[in-house]
């Protein structure tokens, strides 16, 4: 059969931001039992046999998270709470002071209209160049000056031992766990058209090449991350041929589905989660069925596999329904990171909302359904078992919400508060946002976290453990109190490979860099009450 040519436009670094395992031992009193929080899998894992404080008679039942067939339907939604305000506690007094200073410099130059464009272009050629002055590889002080400012804001390290210094200093200013990817781009080979016919797909030793690299990077993050963090990978690392598999919708090839295979058994027993980040239009349905494949081999006790899915597409919610149809009569769980998506520059218009605003309110929809495990706020699945009827049961699902709109982090808040005062199950979730972006959202979440783990005790009432106010001068419990976990997303590499990320990443988001102000002026705000008081 005669092959056509299939065009791929390829930006292969978009982040869309996402995670997943966190593991943390909370401050307790010798009284109570030591328990390790796994934000993306059981909700409360109790890790000695010592006695716990019961405040109810009733009778223990499990809370994990893994598909049970026989679960209940959940409670109908409680009444929210009052709405969540911004907090008026200094959150960014967690940043050291030359992060805050840097991130006062940086944010100020890409929020510039009349800085921004000549910036990127600069900041572009520096990328794609191939004379020796243009490459930081090769130019020291090129080097020195990109890797204190823009690396140094936006990514992890070079080595090993700075990705993990870097790590440490994130999680010493409040930050619970980080999605860490790699920042290698696929190269592109001729004019970048890929063959697509009926014919099986022929690895040559340059195709196997590619992807062993893939996988050996992959597998160096995965030993860089610990247990509660996550690694990000991008199918489009794995080389051109695999690339053509994506367009037409076609299994990996043979080397590819091994690696994917060693990886994810390797994340598995590392207790690592993997997050496929989204792509642009042109492959993203053959993520999508290479994520779900993964997901129904390797999700059957909890999400360690994690698709993304992007609000601003029109068919995000018909997806996400049809995906969570399919893990509910396939018996895995599904895991959700939801961002609004970064592809705007790249993918067909008509495929997007009309207006941020429906973007916002599709974003917030979806959110909220996951979260509520409902299937009133999702289009019925396409299935011949619709919502309610012959037994189609919400999944178990996990849920990372990348977002760096702070009136839905605050959304969110408001939501699971109201569902941990009236004792209802939560679905295990995490908040995302992008190193070196969005810091006045990450801050304002550690400092609700610090908050409630002041307030609260980890006791065992009724049907489950929870956080629970106690009240000092009586030593008597209240309201469940939701704790929410930060999350950074991060890339680590060479600075040259890290630089086409950050072109990327700012070109894909030109738009919103341009809307921080509320950020710029929480910035502003904090360094002046450090400087005078």
């Amino acid at each position: 059969m005669a092959s056509r040519q299939v065009p791929v436009r390829l930006k292969t670094l978009s982040l869309n931001s996402t995670i997943i395992r966190a593991t943390c031992t909370l401050p307790l009193a010798s009284q109570y039992p030591i328990i390790k929080y796994h934000p993306l899998s059981t909700p409360y894992r109790h890790l000695s046999s010592a006695p716990h404080r019961q405040l109810s008679s009733a009778p223990q039942t499990s809370s994990a998270a893994t598909f049970d067939t026989a679960r209940p339907p959940p409670s109908p939604p409680s009444p929210p709470p009052a709405p969540i305000s911004p907090d008026t506690s200094h959150p960014l007094s967690c940043l050291p002071l030359s992060v805050l200073v840097r991130n006062i410099a940086i944010t100020s130059l890409t929020s510039n209209r009349i800085l921004l464009p000549p910036s990127l272009k600069l900041l572009s050629a520096i990328a794609y160049s191939t004379h020796p002055l243009l490459r930081p590889s090769s130019n020291p002080l090129l080097r020195y000056l990109l890797k204190r400012t823009l690396f140094a804001q936006f990514c992890a390290g070079e080595t090993p031992a700075e990705v993990r210094a870097t790590l440490a200093g994130l999680r010493r200013w409040g930050i619970e766990g980080i999605l860490l990817g790699w920042a290698r781009e696929v190269e592109q080979r001729g004019s970048g058209t890929y063959e697509s016919s009926s014919s099986p797909l022929v690895e040559t030793e340059a195709d196997k090449r590619e992807i062993e690299e893939w996988v050996a990077g992959t597998q160096q993050a995965l030993a860089m991350a610990s247990a509660r963090d996550c690694v990000c990978i991008k199918f489009t690392g794995t080389g051109a041929l695999n690339l053509t598999a994506l367009a037409t919708n076609r299994p990996p090839t043979p080397t590819l589905a091994s690696g994917l295979e060693e990886v994810a058994r390797e994340a598995r027993e590392r207790d690592i989660t993997l997050v496929v980040d989204a792509e642009q239009q042109a492959i993203q349905a053959g993520i999508y069925a290479w994520t779900l494949d993964l997901a129904r081999r390797f999700n059957t006790s909890r999400a360690f596999i994690v698709g993304t899915y992007q609000a601003y597409l029109k068919a995000t919610p018909q997806r996400l329904a049809d995906d969570l149809a399919e893990a509910s009569r396939g018996g895995f769980a599904l895991g959700i990171k939801l961002v609004r998506g970064a592809y705007l520059g790249s993918d067909p218009r008509e495929l997007m909302h009309d207006c941020k605003e429906d973007t916002d309110a599709a974003y917030d929809r979806v959110a909220e359904g996951i979260m509520r495990r409902s299937w009133t706020l999702l289009p019925p699945p396409t299935s011949p078992a619709a919502p309610g009827k012959e037994g189609l049961k919400f999944p178990e699902v996990c849920l990372v919400l990348a977002t760096h709109n702070s009136t839905s982090s605050r959304r969110a808040m408001q939501i699971r508060a109201g569902q941990a005062a009236n004792h209802e199950v939560r679905v295990p979730m995490v908040y995302a946002q992008l190193m070196g972006m969005a810091d006045h959202v990450s801050c304002e979440l550690v400092a609700r976290r610090r908050q409630a783990d002041k307030e609260t005790e980890v006791v065992r009432v009724g049907k489950g453990s929870g956080l629970h106010r106690l009240d000092q001068s009586t030593g008597r419990h209240g309201e469940e109190v939701e704790r929410p976990r930060p999350y950074k997303y991060l890339v680590w590499g060479s600075v040259d490979e890290c630089l086409k990320y950050l072109v990327r990443r700012a070109e894909e988001n030109r738009d919103a860099v341009a809307r921080t102000e509320e950020g710029r002026v929480l910035l502003w705000k904090e360094l002046r009450r450090r400087v005078f008081g």
